[in-house]
């Protein structure tokens, strides 16, 4: 029997679908450890900070992205002590939540993103030098022998809360939404996404440091933020959030030893 009935123009059926992001949806946090993993291995780190910042009994905060954390959540009617830390494992865990993961954390895994962490720690510290230190200054640097401890611990402290807080708002919020709009308002395949998500993103970052905190501006250090921006966005989209938080935390440390 000859089917007289027309048949579906595949072309014009292929037309009327809806337009999506070529390459996939890229997921809010990234890399290939488990959420709860992360969790687990940023656990300790808060807790140093939250104790420290605890005991140093001042008002305020230790870093400037924290003190904005404590205020937000101090105008919600919220008690503000320890809320930013567990507000980033909150929100971890939510996301693991989200994603339907088991609920298990091997300890391997954790030492596996420590050890990680401080491999693409080398080429941040090398990108440093080359941009900002001659090997002269940094060998005079290094020496440590009028290093008063009490007050090198107190630098450590403060500069793993700028890592953590830092990394929270420009990389998982900030690189986040900006990953969502490129592809859902902008229909960009996943790669340009990214790679827009993290130039803004890294850009912004740079841009921050001389309006939270009035650091100086010169032309050497703001490029310098921008390229350890996109490389630290990288490290988040490849490796995860807490990779490029311990990254940049042991960055500041390594500044802090350097009494930069």
């Amino acid at each position: 029997m000859i089917n007289l009935l027309p048949m579906p123009d595949k072309n014009k059926a292929s037309s009327r679908a809806p337009r999506r992001p070529a390459g996939g949806k890229a997921k809010v946090m990234t890399g290939p450890y488990p959420a709860l993993v992360q969790a687990a291995a940023l656990a300790p780190f808060l807790l140093l900070y939250e104790i420290a910042v605890f005991f140093a009994a001042r008002s305020g905060a230790a870093n400037p992205l924290d003190a904005l954390l404590h205020h937000g959540l101090a105008r919600l009617g919220l008690v503000p002590f320890y809320l930013p830390g567990l507000l980033i494992l909150l929100i971890l865990l939510l996301l693991h939540l989200f994603r339907g993961d088991p609920w298990k954390v091997s300890p391997a895994d954790v030492w596996k993103l420590w050890g990680e962490s401080l491999l693409w720690l080398v080429p941040l510290v090398v990108m440093y030098l080359l941009f900002t230190m001659n090997w002269q200054e940094l060998s005079s640097r290094l020496s440590l022998g009028d290093v008063h401890v009490g007050r090198l611990y107190s630098t450590v402290v403060y500069h793993i809360g700028v890592g953590l807080f830092e990394e929270f708002l420009f990389r998982l919020i900030l690189l986040s939404a900006l990953l969502v709009i490129a592809q859902r308002l902008f229909s960009l395949p996943l790669g340009a996404a990214q790679i827009v998500a993290i130039c803004l993103s890294a850009a912004i970052f740079s841009a921050a440091h001389h309006f939270v905190g009035a650091a100086p501006y010169t032309p050497v250090i703001f490029l310098f933020r921008t390229a350890a921006g996109i490389y630290l966005g990288t490290i988040f989209v490849l490796r995860g959030f807490a990779t490029a938080v311990l990254v940049h935390a042991g960055f500041n440390v390594f500044l802090a030893v350097l009494g930069v």
